[in-house]
C-alpha cells in the first residue's frame, strides 16, 4: 500500500467568490471552502466532533477497534452516535465512518452559522452543499489504468457526501483489493461508512461490475464509482464528464 504524500490539489485556486480555511487537530487536516467568513465556528466543531470521538474512544475501547457494527451507548455524542449508525447501516466497525462525521459536523456548523454554500474536504472525504453542480475527481494511484481521473459531477444543491476507499493508496484500511470505491450519499458520514463497506467486498477486476450491479438494485445511495485493475463501473445520479490529466495526490 502507498502511503500519504502532500495533497497537490490543495494547491489549486479557490473558486471565485469563496473563502478557504485549513483546519488541523491531531490527525484531521481538514480544508474548508465557503461562501462566508467561518474560521471560529469551523473550528469550534471540529474541536468537539473530536472531543465526543475521543471521549467515545476512551470509555468503550471497541469503537476503535472494532471492524464490526456496535450499538451506541446513551452517553455518546452526535458525532460519535453518527458513527455507529452508519456503521451498523453498512456493516463496519464506527471508525470507517470518522472521516466523513467530522466533515458533516464541521458543514453543519458552517451552514447553521448562515453559509449559503460550503465544501469541508477531510482527508479527501468531502461533505458539499451547493447551489449547483460539483464536480469531484477519483484517483485510484499511478499504477491503475484509470490514473487519468475520471472527472464525474453531481446536483449539490441538497447537500452531499463524496467519500472514497482504496486497497492500493493512502493509509486507510480496506480489506478488499479496489484501486478506488467512491461512494455518494446525502452525508459524508453515510458515504464514508458504504465506501469502507463496498471496497471490502471488490478484491480485483472480476468483481467491480458485479458489486456495483449489486448496489445499484439495494438503492442505498445516489451514486457510485468502482474500479480495481483493467475494470470500471459507475451508476446513479452522477454523470462522467471528462478525465483529470496529471497526477493527483490523496
Amino acid at each position: 500500500m502507498k502511503t500519504y504524500t502532500r495533497r497537490t490539489y490543495r494547491d489549486w485556486p479557490a473558486p471565485a467568490g469563496y473563502r478557504r480555511l485549513d483546519l488541523r487537530a491531531g490527525q484531521t487536516d481538514m480544508r474548508v471552502l465557503c461562501d462566508c467568513r467561518p474560521s471560529r465556528d469551523a473550528m469550534e466543531a471540529l474541536e468537539k466532533a473530536r472531543a465526543e470521538i475521543e471521549a467515545e474512544i476512551l470509555a468503550e475501547p471497541a469503537f476503535f477497534a472494532s471492524m464490526a457494527p456496535l450499538a451506541a451507548g446513551g452517553r455518546a455524542g452526535r458525532a460519535a452516535r453518527r458513527m455507529y449508525e452508519c456503521g451498523e447501516a453498512w456493516g463496519v466497525g464506527p471508525m470507517a465512518a470518522v472521516s466523513g462525521a467530522i466533515a458533516d459536523e464541521v458543514a453543519l456548523r458552517i451552514l447553521e452559522a448562515g453559509a449559503g454554500a460550503v465544501i469541508v474536504e477531510n482527508g479527501g472525504d468531502v461533505y458539499a452543499k451547493l447551489p449547483g453542480l460539483l464536480r469531484f475527481a477519483v484517483y485510484a494511484g499511478e499504477d491503475s489504468p484509470f490514473r487519468t481521473c475520471p472527472v464525474l459531477e453531481i446536483d449539490a444543491s441538497g447537500g452531499v457526501g463524496i467519500c472514497t476507499s482504496s486497497a492500493t493508496v493512502g493509509p486507510s484500511l480496506s480489506l478488499g483489493g479496489a484501486d478506488a470505491v467512491t461512494a455518494v450519499s446525502g452525508s459524508a458520514a453515510d458515504a464514508d461508512a458504504a465506501a469502507t463497506a463496498i471496497g471490502n467486498l471488490v478484491c480485483g477486476a472480476g468483481d467491480v461490475e458485479r458489486v456495483v450491479e449489486e448496489e445499484r438494485a439495494k438503492g442505498r445511495l445516489r451514486g457510485l464509482y468502482a474500479c480495481a485493475g483493467e475494470k470500471a463501473a459507475f451508476w446513479g445520479r452522477i454523470r462522467l464528464v471528462g478525465f483529470l490529466e496529471g497526477r493527483v495526490e490523496r
